[in-house]
């Protein structure tokens, strides 16, 4: 059995000693076809400097039938055999049919292979223009959030407003705009997230079907807020003053609620009414329409786009009337110091009933000035006029009384 099984190994290593002395020694020429060797191109960049580009992303493919030596022949495949075409010397766009140049590994010279045909011969290219622009990230919002929620839309945050685009003109000239939708049912709380977006024509409608367009982004940061809000009621209150006792329906406010929105806890910092302002009716002399700002906390939203609200003030028809006072003291100063009041006198508008402005005189009144946190470096002071009697208790000064006094340190 051992003798059987040697004679069988024998006859193997002859049979193939002899195949392989027919191969290289008796017929070393031999044929081969290699299938779908890609083509590759060459000084693309020099084409796209020529605003050229190819229009596929499919690369050539090429068969070669070669003749050469089987030794060297069994060296090659069709990842090793290279092919060369170059771009450079395209100028227009169209079909353009380029040769191409073959090479082997370095284990097998080029002159031991001949090429016995190829297909194809040449290999044909679509170019067209290339293109780049600029196109605008849009955002658009779908679905609806749920009440007492509000989407700052007008302020949202993109990481990108605009989006680089490049590629063959005939699909790039159909882009307008880049879109992002998003779908706000059921949101309750603030977006950051990174968005996709659509390509989109002038009409918005999407853009099928484009090929080679390469942008500078593919996602989009965003940032949306999404708050609470509510209504509250806006108020200006009236300082009774110059003879008014202040009433409410002296003013009449053009806005009186405004909806603002912001976190819970903001908005509970808010409460349900928000004081934008005082008039001090001592300083006003006839009906005025005043203009108040809308003040907010940090982190709250006015929802009204109006930042400013309109204040109408009726003044009662009440006479005025002029004084020249010269009773002027001073009051609060402390002992080691010593005040010289330098205004000899001061004139003072008082308003009020004309039967009682008839009777009121310079002797009736007196201006005091508190120097009780008086500082030597300040000339002038705010004063009050202080009347003898409590017949003139319902006039009241107009405007601000200011007195000049000049304080030294009773040492000196």
């Amino acid at each position: 059995m051992k003798r059987k099984i040697l004679y069988i190994l024998l006859s193997a290593a002859i049979a193939f000693a002899m195949w392989f002395y027919v191969v290289t020694t008796v017929n070393p020429e031999s044929e081969e076809t290699y299938y779908n060797i890609s083509v590759v191109l060459e000084n693309e960049s020099v084409l796209h400097s020529h605003g050229l580009m190819i229009l596929g992303e499919d690369t050539p493919k090429v068969a070669l039938r070669l003749q050469g030596n089987r030794t060297d022949l069994v060296n090659l495949n069709s990842s090793n055999i290279t092919l060369l075409a170059n771009l450079a010397n395209i100028y227009e766009v169209g079909e353009q049919r380029l040769t191409y140049t073959i090479s082997y590994p370095g284990n097998v010279p080029n002159n031991a292979i001949e090429v016995v045909s190829k297909n194809p011969q040449t290999i044909t290219l679509t170019i067209v223009e290339r293109k780049s622009k600029e196109v605008p990230v849009v955002v658009e919002y779908a679905g609806k959030l749920d009440d007492g929620y509000y989407a700052d839309t007008q302020n949202q945050t993109l990481s990108h407003e605009t989006i680089s685009l490049v590629g063959p003109a005939q699909y790039i000239d159909q882009i307008a705009e880049a879109k992002i939708v998003v779908n706000l049912d059921g949101r309750t709380a603030s977006i950051d997230e990174k968005m996709t977006y659509t390509f989109c024509d002038a009409e918005g409608k999407p853009v099928e079907n484009i090929r080679q367009v390469e942008a500078s982004v593919n996602e989009i940061d965003l940032h949306l807020d999404i708050l609470r809000y509510k209504e509250i009621q806006l108020k200006v209150e009236g300082i009774s003053g110059g003879g008014i006792v202040f009433k409410d329906n002296m003013i009449q406010l053009d806005m009186t609620t405004i909806e603002i929105a912001g976190t819970e806890e903001a908005l509970a910092k808010v409460g349900d009414m928000l004081k934008i302002g005082e008039i001090d009716l001592a300083k006003i002399l006839k009906d005025s329409v005043l203009e108040f700002e809308i003040k907010l906390p940090e982190g709250i939203k006015n929802l009204t786009n109006k930042d400013t609200v309109s204040v109408a003030v009726d003044i009662p028809e009440l006479e005025t009337k002029t004084i020249r006072v010269t009773n002027i003291e001073t009051k609060g100063l402390p002992p080691s110091m010593k005040a010289t009041v330098q205004t000899v006198q001061c004139s003072v508008t008082f308003r009020g009933a004309a039967g009682q402005l008839e009777v009121l005189k310079a002797e009736d009144v007196m201006i005091r000035v508190d120097l009780t946190n008086a500082d030597p470096n300040i000339g002038s002071y705010p004063a009050e006029a202080i009347f003898n009697t409590s017949l003139f208790k319902d006039i009241g000064v107009i405007g601000n009384i200011n007195i000049n006094v000049r304080i030294t340190s009773n040492q000196t």
